[in-house]
């Protein structure tokens, strides 16, 4: 059977705490990278997602990285367990927390991130990398 998929919420942030009550509280939250130099790893971040699917259980899934040119893609492979339905969403919901540390993009410019869940691309977050002039400390 085949399972629809919807991103029902997606961010980057700098950590993801889960309270007692299960709460989830998200800390930190952007869209951008401000870095000196383009050539080392972006800062260690966290990406925290709400998938909706329409059938309970496992489902392949892989979070596709990519430049808004399409020049550039790493993809990172898992797997995402879809059990309680959600009585607002009516679907099957899975949450998922990814540390991303390592991370070097091409340049300066605008990324995406996209999930590709059972073989369906759904669309995710964006976020930009500037470059932060250098100061003089004279």
């Amino acid at each position: 059977m085949t399972s629809s998929s919807r991103l029902l919420i997606a961010v980057l942030c700098d950590d993801v705490r889960t309270e007692v009550r299960g709460k989830v509280s998200l800390m930190g939250l952007f869209d951008n990278f401000s870095v000196s130099d383009v050539d080392k790893p972006l800062p260690p971040f966290r990406l925290s997602a709400r998938i909706g699917v329409t059938t309970p259980g496992d489902h392949p899934v892989k979070l596709r990285i990519s430049s808004i040119e399409d020049d550039f893609q790493v993809e990172l492979p898992g797997k995402l367990t879809a059990r309680e339905t959600n009585a607002a969403s009516g679907l099957h919901e899975a949450v998922m927390t990814l540390g991303i540390t390592g991370l070097m993009v091409p340049r300066a410019g605008r990324y995406r991130l996209r999930f590709v869940i059972d073989d369906v691309v759904v669309d995710g977050p964006m976020f930009t990398v500037t470059r932060r002039e250098k100061r003089n400390l004279n």
